[in-house]
């Protein structure tokens, strides 16, 4: 029978103790959008999409890109955060 300890104590890093526990269950994260993005990167898909958008907003009073906006909500979506 396979023994699997679940937890890795790195005692003499930054001489604190550090313990690494790997029962956290079933438990997903975001990570999938860094492959969304680099796919996007390489097909230009958002970039080319947000060119299609008129923005009528005062160039110096802009802070954040249309097409940075248009990326972020897309990857929103697809991460699953609609709102």
């Amino acid at each position: 029978m396979t023994h699997c300890n679940t937890q890795l104590h790195l005692d003499e890093l930054l001489s604190k103790p550090v313990v690494i526990a790997f029962d956290g269950g079933n438990i997903t994260s975001d990570g999938g959008v860094l492959f969304l993005r680099q796919v996007d990167e390489r097909l230009g898909l958002t970039e080319r999409l947000a060119d299609c958008l008129v923005d009528r907003r005062d160039p110096n009073k802009v802070h954040h890109l249309v097409v940075e906006q248009f990326r972020q909500r897309v990857y929103q979506i697809a991460c699953g955060y609609e709102d």
